[in-house]
């Protein structure tokens, strides 16, 4: 089989930059188990199957820029993260200032610690 080259692909992709990008997501679906949809050699690695299929322009482009943007993505676009309500920020600031006083109570509750006969006991920093 003859060698593929860039100029091959460029006439379906003309950035140099997505075509490797685009060659890349084709090669992991062929790794996958895609079928190839051009002539592929039993020794030939799927970035050169990739690359021939772009050339041949059997493959649908739209199809795999989109495959490959939705891999990247990392939240649904369609699904907006929900504002948190008013009072549920009340009513955490709440429980975090009620947590505040606790411990500070706590603190000036405890004592440190002393033996029977008055003598004060501090622990040891290792």
């Amino acid at each position: 089989m003859a060698r593929i080259t860039i100029e091959d692909c460029r006439t379906h992709v003309p950035n140099d930059f997505e075509l490797v990008l685009l060659a890349a997501q084709r090669a992991r679906e062929l790794n996958a188990g895609t079928p190839p949809v051009a002539e592929a050699g039993p020794k030939e690695k799927t970035t050169v199957v990739a690359l021939r299929e772009v050339a041949s322009g059997r493959l649908d482009i739209d199809r795999l820029r989109n495959e490959l943007i939705a891999s990247l993505q990392t939240a649904a676009p369609d699904e907006p993260e929900p504002a948190p309500e008013p009072e549920d920020a009340a009513a955490a600031r709440n429980m975090l200032e009620a947590a505040a006083r606790n411990a500070e109570a706590a603190d000036r509750d405890s004592e440190p610690d002393e033996l029977s006969d008055g003598t004060e006991v501090t622990p040891e920093v290792a």
